[in-house]
């Protein structure tokens, strides 16, 4: 039995998504020099590869990818389909004492609340977790904002949220929750499209 490999050439925006495919998760770090914008890579992993991303603040000088879903996980819902990928790509990452703190987010001119959701309290508890709920209104903040602020408040080491619910080009451009998580991250996030 030998040692394999595979020489793969091309644009790494279009490598990477391809090769991401067969693995569980994708680890990202930010871009030094693109502090403002999302990079090219992290771009198209995120929307092309249909896997999760682990977007940390730089490579080496994080914790232990393992270590992350061992203690507080902070998890961004708001019944999209994004936000279901994301808790269904985050359940094999968990470890049993993980403490799971569900954030939800009333926004601004949305006709349903779903801050008040029991289903992804009860389809936790069936995997085993005892989330705990935060429920917070918009106001003036954006959304963004609001759930890194409550990750810090609650301690935890990493936020799982769903990314580009909205258009990825329009988000891009003149900015979104997606794109206010990237540039205002203190703590590794875990995102799914």
């Amino acid at each position: 039995m030998g040692v394999g490999y595979e020489a793969l050439t091309g644009y790494v925006e279009k490598v990477v998504p391809r090769v991401a495919r067969t693995s569980d998760i994708v680890i990202c770090s930010k871009t030094p020099a693109k502090k403002d914008a999302a990079s090219d890579v992290f771009m198209s992993t995120l929307m092309r590869s249909g896997r999760p991303v682990l977007l940390v603040k730089s490579y080496g000088n994080s914790a232990d990818p393992g270590m992350l879903f061992d203690q507080d996980v902070a998890v961004a819902w708001d019944r999209s389909v994004q936000a279901t990928r994301t808790i269904h790509n985050l359940l094999p990452f968990l470890q049993a004492k993980a403490r799971l703190h569900i954030m939800s987010v009333a926004e601004q001119n949305k006709k349903i609340d779903v801050r008040d959701d029991p289903a992804v309290m009860y389809w936790l508890k069936r995997h085993g977790f005892v989330p705990t709920l935060h429920l917070m209104a918009q106001g003036d903040t954006p959304v963004g904002e609001l759930l890194l602020a409550k990750t810090r408040d609650v301690g935890a080491g990493v936020l799982a949220a769903g990314a580009y619910g909205q258009n990825a080009l329009v988000e891009k451009l003149i900015g979104g929750t997606t794109i206010d998580l990237y540039k205002q991250a203190h703590v590794p996030l875990f995102l799914t499209h």
